[in-house]
């Protein structure tokens, strides 16, 4: 829980020696619900390369066997690490170089950045929902930091799937205006699809109609009604009369509108990477306990004392609600949390709703997606798995050719609807410089609109990513998730945060660090500043480093009239029925395409700066 706040750790330097025990099973456990640990080996790295006996990751280290090379000619590599031709850069050094296990599973060892030849100096395993990628390069050595010759966008935007020049493209960068940049909270429509809105809407309109008609019963109506009749000394026996039969019709309502059993309304982000055997979850629910006291509340098993869980749960506010009004309820009473089992909490009840939220990584509960043998197809050979294939970025494509073999198919709770299929084929040249995509990342696919996608149903991808269509291309499509400042067809204007579709704040909150950055040469942002405050470690731009496919869409429907969440949840033990949306985020990692190395005598530099300044901005712009 201490690791949760971080997507990445860069272990850099630092002895491995001191890594035992809980802070070994810590960085495993939090690699496994989606963390990314990147090791930067140094020049003499036994312990790295060693068993368990002297390194304590070593199970979820790549498959890998490490070459230590000295004396290497770095000059070559230069194209990898930096952008710069002006500077000094190391010319010889040490170099890990890593040769694939025979007897690795592909999962288990992944080239994701290689040499000029073909040597792999960057190599990935995938663990859970996380990864473990280990660096040949020793950037502990001073000679590249003396002149910065390891470049951000040049070389960590590869390894970490990250967007953006990090340089500024213009000479004055103090002449940006930001002041009046829009903001754009892409996570805060959560709290709104937890809510449960239609029991108190239902006894509040019943009570008013009750009132209503005791009213035009018992009271002036009956009254003027008797004395037409020349009875109304006898109204005080019928407003008793009357008052206890709306009495007891009160109560009856009442009773008979009053929930019974705990139910919950959940919203949740679920991941699951083919072939990994763990899903992992984030989950918001409004749970409703029909009872007075306490109740505990647990997530990941019934009992909520299995210190050994990796489930987590708290109570949840929204971070827009008002700090004046968030304790107003009367059931405001403090309650105590033990952190040594946080997957259970025990919480006062009075017949209202309890907001929590979830974290959630164990066995699958859903039947998730996977490669199928099509209709008709004979059958494979006895131990062989249905694949899907893809045509690297390099490769030649014959013609008429879909750009991907395969065929999925799903057993979900319900369809797959509003979703998106996304290809990655691999990442483009290395340069030296960010070239054409300066603003985005360095990807190439294409993300098609999946049509709904039906339980037990085959989906054929070779009919989505046909050749023949140059539509779909990643890099546009990454950018129109993003919100353009000042572009009232997304929605946003002026100062305003409220922007885009459900759906569309969801794609952005997957691919946050992938989106369009802004582009400030004009002297203003051209894209709204997106933010999130309960979505972070949910991003998977690291994917757009390797070819993969990625299936993303929505199953059920906001509100009590969703599906059950994949995420188990109990109250005193007692499995909780709940019913809502779930944001379903499948990967299925594809053979690694390592993008080739150009010469560094062909490197062309950086894009340079204009010499002219940005615009002034308008006043009161």
């Amino acid at each position: 829980m201490g690791l949760d706040p971080f997507s990445v750790i860069v272990w850099g330097s630092g002895e491995l020696t001191e890594l035992r025990a809980d802070r070994a099973d810590a960085i495993r456990e939090w690699v496994n619900r989606g963390g990314h640990l990147v090791i930067i080996l140094p020049a003499v790295s036994q312990l790295w390369t060693g068993g368990k006996d002297t390194n304590p990751l070593h199970d979820i280290m790549p498959y890998v066997v490490f070459n230590r090379r000295e004396n290497v000619s770095l000059l070559r590599y230069r194209p990898l690490l930096s952008g710069k031709t002006d500077t000094p850069f190391p010319q010889r050094g040490v170099l890990h170089t890593f040769t694939i296990n025979p007897r690795a599973l592909p999962s288990e060892a992944t080239p994701i950045l290689n040499g000029p030849d073909g040597e792999c100096v960057v190599v990935r395993r995938l663990v859970g929902a996380g990864a473990v990628t280990l660096v040949g390069f020793d950037f502990n050595d001073t000679r590249f930091s003396q002149f910065e010759n390891v470049e951000a966008d040049i070389f960590w935007h590869r390894v970490l799937g990250r967007s953006g020049n990090l340089k500024p493209l213009f000479a004055d960068p103090t002449r940006v205006d930001t002041a009046t940049r829009p903001r754009w909270m892409i996570d805060n429509e959560i709290p709104r699809l937890i809510n449960i809105t239609g029991v108190s809407a239902i006894g509040a309109l019943v009570g008013f109609l009750v009132f209503a008609l005791y009213w035009l019963v018992v009271g002036p109506p009956l009254f003027f009604l008797l004395k037409r009749k020349d009875q109304h000394r006898h109204s005080w026996v019928a407003f008793v009369i009357g008052g206890v039969f709306f009495t007891v019709l009160a109560w009856g309502l009442a009773t008979f509108l009053r929930p019974l059993r705990t139910t919950a309304t959940h919203f949740t982000v679920l991941d699951h990477v083919y072939g990994q055997p763990v899903q992992r979850a984030r989950s918001w629910a409004s749970v409703l306990v029909p009872r007075y006291g306490s109740a505990t509340i647990s997530v990941g098993n019934p009992t909520g004392i299995d210190d050994r869980s990796p489930s987590a749960i708290a109570a949840f506010e929204s971070p827009s609600e008002d700090a004046a009004t968030a304790a107003s309820f009367p059931d405001s009473r403090g309650y105590p949390i033990d952190t040594r089992s946080p997957d259970a909490i025990r919480v006062p009840v009075r017949a209202t709703v309890k907001q929590v939220q979830m974290d959630w990584s164990g066995s699958p509960t859903w039947d998730m997606i996977r490669p199928v043998q099509p209709a008709g197809a004979p059958p494979l050979p006895e131990g062989e798995q249905p694949v899907i294939r893809a045509f690297p970025p390099n490769a030649e494509i014959p013609p008429g050719a879909p750009l991907v073999i395969g065929t999925v198919r799903h057993n979900l709770p319900g369809p797959i609807t509003d979703g998106f299929v996304i290809l990655v084929r691999g990442q483009t040249p290395v340069k030296g410089n960010l070239g054409a995509t300066v603003q985005g990342v360095e990807a190439v696919g294409r993300a098609m609109v999946l049509p709904t996608f039906d339980p037990g149903v085959d989906l054929d991808l070779s009919t989505i990513f046909a050749t023949g269509s140059g539509a779909g291309d990643l890099q546009q499509w990454l950018s129109s998730q993003t919100a353009a400042a000042g572009n009232s067809a997304f929605g946003v204007v002026s100062n305003t945060v409220d922007a885009g579709t459900l759906e569309n704040r969801l794609y952005a909150s997957a691919f946050l660090h992938a989106s369009r950055q802004p582009d400030f040469s004009s002297g203003t942002a051209s894209t709204a500043a997106t933010t999130r405050q309960l979505l972070h470690g949910f991003d998977l731009s690291r994917w757009m480093t390797q070819p993969c496919i990625i299936i993303i869409g929505l199953v059920g429907k906001q509100g009590g009239d969703g599906i059950e969440s994949p995420v188990p949840l109990f109250v005193d033990g007692e499995p909780v029925p709940s019913k809502g949306l779930t944001f379903v985020r499948w990967v299925y990692p594809l053979s690694p395409a390592p993008p080739p190395v150009g010469p560094p005598e062909e490197q062309t530099g950086r894009q340079p700066r204009p010499t002219s300044k940005p615009t002034e901005p308008a006043e009161g712009n």
